[in-house]
This record gives structure tokens, sequence and C-alpha cells, in this order.
């Protein structure tokens, strides 16, 4: 039987010495409507409690006009990625900073009335043949050959978040939209996209006069301001190659009888981006890892080293760098967490849940539980070389989410991933400038960060 699940009741988290129990965060009894907020600050007391005394559900105890539970049961994850609704609905009032940005755009369509779904029908075939375009790996090359002593200079510090952010900006730029940026807008866009995604998850009033106010409204003004001559151009000069874009500039869209405006070509712009934006965070930690694992560097190397050609298929090939990749998006994944919404409502894990429930799925948990995962929080790469990790359950690893709603760049991230840490590692080596090598924390925001800046030098080899 389907009981009425309680959202005030105790949730049973044992306190530690570090850590509150989940009925102490003051923050998640006030009213002040701060969803996203609320669940990165919950899931940094999760982090640090018992995991198994954490249930598979948890109720969100905050007096708010809707309700919130977290997820993070692979089980139930899955039951909801596939619920034909709530699988593809994000909640209609969370993240309102990135809405401003791109209200429109497909990142953060609601999916209500399967807007999203229009949209990505549009925008998405270009995206997803960038798998098969031969000039993939090119592209990247170009990259790494003219910028990787600007971006990965080597024997001088740099550090490691504004180095990967620089590379992944300059890929995205030429790869998707067919546009080389110049040092000094390289250096403002991804200036602008470290402060968005720092500002994103806040829900204070932008009206207010606030330093982090203000730092949001001037970089979303300037990058706006930015993509509208980005945009302006390609009305005047088509690139060599279709892009991303190009659909949205060359063919009427048949719902709306028109062709899009400059306003929803934008929106849609920045919902590519900041996806796009996101690969700089696994590099990021990949290349930590590596620096304070000098044997794990070495078979990573030698691996490398033995591929003659590095291409598409070579580089999907190479099981080492793979498994690393994936052992560390198990544990540090680029995106914390996703939400979903349901209006209605709905019977989901054997519970009732009323309408206008929200659901925080919980990624950074579900892909430390211990019922899939031996020994969760270590990191090991070997559980990715062994030959049944591909009978893991589909919601016990989930990068790229589930369900109808997954990362249209599924495929093409980690190849573009791959690719940059492959041409990286075969001429250069990180070190850390810090020698207190120890295994990251986390820092949640819109993603998942290091948590302190960590400063790193280029070893030539």
């Amino acid at each position: 039987m389907n009981r009425q699940i309680n959202l005030h009741e105790e949730t049973e988290i044992v306190p530690t010495e570090k850590a509150r129990s989940f009925d102490e965060v003051p923050s998640l009894r006030q009213s002040i409507f701060k969803p996203v907020e609320h669940s990165i600050e919950a899931l940094a007391n999760m982090n640090n409690a018992p995991f198994a005394a954490m249930k598979p559900l948890l109720p969100f105890k905050a007096l708010m006009p809707f309700k919130v539970v977290f997820v993070r049961d692979p089980e139930v994850l899955e039951e909801i990625y596939s619920h034909p609704k709530v699988g593809v609905q994000k909640p209609p009032f969370a993240l309102s900073r990135v809405r401003s940005l791109m209200s429109g755009g497909t990142f953060i369509s609601s999916g209500l009335d399967q807007s999203w779904l229009h949209r990505r029908a549009m925008s998405g075939p270009p995206l997803l043949r960038l798998n098969n375009l031969p000039d993939l790996m090119q592209e990247i090359e170009k990259v790494i050959e003219c910028r990787n002593e600007v971006h990965f200079p080597t024997d001088k510090p740099i550090d490691l978040a504004d180095a990967t952010r620089r590379h992944i900006t300059d890929v995205t730029f030429r790869l998707f939209f067919s546009v080389e940026l110049d040092e000094n807008d390289l250096s403002e866009i991804a200036h602008w996209t470290e402060v968005l995604e720092n500002e994103f998850p806040k829900t204070m009033p932008q009206w207010l006069p606030t330093p982090g106010n203000t730092r949001f409204r001037h970089a979303s003004a300037r990058f706006s301001k930015f993509v509208d001559q980005l945009i302006a151009q390609r009305r005047i000069t088509k690139p060599k190659k279709p892009d991303s874009l190009s659909p949205l500039f060359e063919k009427e869209d048949p719902k709306l009888g028109r062709m899009w405006t400059d306003v929803e070509i934008r929106d849609e712009f920045f919902s590519h981006y900041f996806g796009a934006s996101a690969m700089a965070t696994p590099i990021s930690w990949v290349l930590y890892i590596l620096a304070i694992d000098a044997a794990l560097l070495r078979r990573v190397q030698a691996e490398i080293d033995g591929v003659e050609q590095l291409d598409v298929s070579t580089i999907d090939a190479l099981p080492i760098l793979n498994a690393v990749l994936e052992e560390v998006t198990r544990l540090y994944p680029t995106f914390w967490g996703s939400l979903r919404y349901s209006a209605d409502s709905v019977i989901l894990g054997g519970h009732q849940f009323p309408e206008k429930t929200m659901f925080v799925l919980l990624r950074f948990l579900a892909q430390r539980h211990p019922k899939y995962w031996t020994n969760p929080e270590a990191f090991d790469i070997d559980r990715f070389l062994d030959e049944t990790s591909s009978n893991q359950h589909p919601a016990a690893k989930f990068e790229y989410g589930r369900g109808q709603r997954i990362c249209i760049g599924q495929r093409v991230s980690p190849l573009i991933i791959k690719t940059s840490l492959a041409k990286i590692l075969r001429n250069r080596a990180p070190i850390l400038k810090n020698s207190d090598a120890r295994l990251p924390s986390p820092r949640f925001g819109f993603g998942t960060y290091l948590d302190t800046p960590v400063s790193i030098t280029m070893r030539p080899r």
C-alpha cells in the first residue's frame, strides 16, 4: 500500500562530531524562498553524515508553498527519470538567475508544456552530428597547439580552474559557434562565466545592491551584449560549415511559423554554452587527481604514449584514461544533482507525493551509494576496468542524467574532455605547487568544484 509521505517527519540522520543532524540545519526551517541554496547546504551536511543513516527519501523541512524531497536511491531516481511527466519537468520557480539570462532556452525550460522538446528538436541535431565530424579532433588540436602555452604554460604556476575554464571556452566557441576568440575576449568570457556560475544558485532578489548582485548584473549584461554582436554578425556572414546555431538562423520554425528572433537564439546560445562550459570541471578534477598520484599519472601517460595517432577512435579506446574520468565523475560529478517537479499528486518509490513537489535528485550521493559500489568513498579506477562494471545499475552512475531529458552532449562531451586530457598529458605533467597532496573535498554550487583554489605547474615531458 502506498503511504502518504509526511514531509515534516524526523529524518533520522545521526550527528557526528563534524556533522549536524538534518534537523539542526536552521535555514531549512526558514520561509525564505531559497530551494536551490537550501538544497546545496543540506547536501553539504548530508555529505558529512553517516551514509547508512540516510533514508532513500528525505523531506525538506521548510515553510514553502511547495514540497521538496531529496532522492539519493538509484532505484527511485530511475523511476523519477523514467516518469513521462516528472522525468522531463523542471521546477518553474527554481534557478531564477539562470532563467533571467536564458529565459526560453532548452537548459532552463520547465518542460511543463514540452517546449523544451521542440527547441531540442530544432537545435539538437547539429550538436549530435558533432559526434561524427572528422574534424572534431582537428579543432581541439588547433586550440591545444595554438593556446597551450597560454592556457597551460610550462614551468609557470597557474590557477587550475581558470586554465581549464579558458581552454574549454576556447574549444566551445570554435567547435559549437564557429568563433575564434582573441585573448581579450577569451579572458573576458572566462571571467563572466566564473561570475555567473558562482551566482546562478543564489535566489536573493537581484535588485538588492549587494556585491554579488552587482557582479551578476554586470557579467550578464556584458556577456549578453557580446552574444548579440555575435548573432548580428551571423546574420551577415554564414560560417564555412554548419554548427550548433546554424538551424536557428537558416530554418523557419514550423511550430512558430517564422524564423527565430535574436533573443530566442541568444537564449539557446546560453543553453548550449553553459552546458558545454561544464566540461572544464571534470578536466580540473582529473588533472588534480593525477597531480597527487604520480603512479597513476605514469599509467595514463604510458597509455597515451602507446598510441601513435590520437583520433576519435583511439581516444575512445584508452581504457585507463577512460576509467580515470569515470571514477572522477562518479565521486565528483560535474553537476551534483538535478531538479525535477510534479505539478500534480504522483506515486513514486512507493510513496504518494502531494501536488507541487520538487525532487532534488542527488547524483553526488547516488554515485556513492554503498548498495551499488564497493568501498564507495575510495578513488579506485579498477572498478571501471572490471568487465562487470557494465552491469551496474543505470542510475548508480549517470553523469549526463537519465530519461528523455538526458544531456544532448552525452556523447560529444566525453570525447572533448578525453581528447583535451590526452593532448595535454602527452607533452605535460601536472605538478602541485602545494605539496599537501590529499583527495580533495568538493564545493557545491552550480556544479561540483574543487573546494579551494589549486595552483599547479605543468612540467614539460
